[in-house]
């Protein structure tokens, strides 16, 4: 890469229309609308544009996990065994993580904890946008067992957290001829006797990081379609949802109402979810290929693209905020380290995490077919002062909301952007 190249430096474009609406006017202006505006792009130079990846050993307040049962558990998680012990005393051990930096966001990844990308960091603002867990805390959660909060876990096989989200799995890491880095991490999923694997890259010149999966049925008898990935970010007063759709089912196919409520409640920001117990959305109704997540006070968020015929299932899971939720925060991390309460956002191949009932309603369970391969790819990215986001693509969220007489329109850069951006009034 050239000493001199330009690059994108996290960009943000406000467009301001100021709409005339003016009494008695000869034209109206509203329906006449039909704007060219050049995007500039903010740019910066830098001595060098490249990704760069390490293996580091970084120590974290770890509370284990110990005491495996010597018989295999009969079901759907055999031949695995569960783990019985859950220490509530912690002590400093350092864990292998693979780091994934460039010049806007930092990823890690944690090969000896079921691969998973432990957090990811938006270098703009500081903040991260992928919940990073500030200590390893095992507990009694996953199929087997042990699993830790925050992150995001790579789910094949049955439903759950599935046997390989706390041990050790594959990985390897490389230096890519685009200047894009690559970790790699997979493993043998014995319940299924499915093997899967991961890439996670990131590239030098764009502000998101890929998870490129592959998973393969060798087998010659069909098991579960069951695949979620399971994302985490803060769960937040301030937090608001942008999941496009018009409803939203539950695990047995019963419908809801999203984003507003009959009564209406907009449960599509968080703290309106002051209801009831845990909520798990299976957010459908609009056939887009991304969901948002912004915080208000900290101009920050989460964002998520992918396409929609691949995996259209996007899922919220909330934690009750009544105190039978509010437990699992010290049972998950220690607050006093600078963690809160998280939610999750989960992708699938499915549109629901299918449980008993579903199969009596459209939303069916699928099989995995003998000798099958299913390969996605998806987009991970932070938000930096765009609120009310009204649609991403790989290379930039765009927003626009009315205030007063005026249109504010945002577009935050993902990648390199030198267009026009044309608005018409159709």
């Amino acid at each position: 890469m050239g000493k001199n190249l330009l690059v994108l430096f996290a960009v943000q474009i406000t467009v301001k229309l100021i709409l005339l609406l003016i009494k008695n006017q000869s034209i109206d202006i509203m329906k006449k609308l039909f704007v060219t505006c050049l995007l500039t792009v903010l740019m910066t130079s830098a001595h060098c544009q490249e990704a760069s990846i390490r293996e580091e050993l970084i120590p974290f307040t770890t509370y284990s996990f110990s005491d495996p049962d010597p018989v295999a558990r009969p079901g759907k998680i055999y031949p695995y065994f569960r783990y019985d012990y859950f220490s509530a005393v912690p002590e400093e051990k350092k864990h292998k993580m693979v780091v994934l930096e460039n010049n806007w966001i930092k990823v890690w990844v944690a090969p000896d904890i079921g691969g998973k990308v432990w957090g990811a960091l938006d270098k703009k603002n500081n903040q991260y946008f992928i919940y990073h867990n500030n200590v390893v805390k095992f507990r009694d959660i996953a199929m087997r067992g042990p699993w830790t909060s925050g992150g995001i876990e790579h789910n094949f096989g049955s439903i759950g957290h599935a046997p390989t989200v706390a041990t050790p799995v594959d990985y390897f890491f490389r230096k890519n001829p685009d200047g894009s880095v690559s970790c790699f991490v997979g493993s043998l999923e014995l319940a299924s006797r499915t093997e899967w694997r991961a890439e996670i890259r990131l590239p030098a010149d764009k502000a998101w990081f890929e998870i490129h999966s592959y998973w393969n049925n060798p087998t010659d008898m069909k098991t579960s379609l069951y695949h979620w990935q399971t994302a985490a970010a803060d769960g937040k007063d301030d937090l608001r949802f942008y999941f496009p759709g018009k409803a939203e089912i539950g695990h047995g196919g019963e419908y809801g109402e999203w984003p507003v409520l009959e009564d209406g409640r907009d449960i599509s920001l968080y703290r309106n979810n002051n209801f009831g117990s845990s909520k798990s959305y299976h957010v459908l109704g609009e056939y887009t290929d991304w969901f948002a997540g912004y915080f208000h006070d900290t101009q920050s968020g989460f964002g998520h693209w992918t396409r929609h015929p691949v995996k259209p299932g996007k899922k919220i899971w909330i934690w009750s905020l009544a105190r039978n939720g509010a437990i699992w925060v010290d049972l998950l991390t220690d607050p006093e380290k600078g963690n809160t309460q998280y939610i999750e956002m989960q992708t699938g191949l499915l549109f629901n995490q299918e449980g008993d009932g579903s199969t009596r309603s459209p939303f069916k369970h699928q099989f995995f077919e003998p000798g099958a391969v299913e390969t996605f790819s998806e987009l991970w990215f932070p938000l930096s002062n765009i609120s009310n986001v009204k649609a991403i693509s790989r290379e930039g969220i765009f927003s626009i909301e009315k205030d007063g007489n005026e249109y504010k329109m945002e577009f935050q850069a993902l990648s390199f952007v030198n267009d026009r951006l044309l608005i018409t009034d159709p």
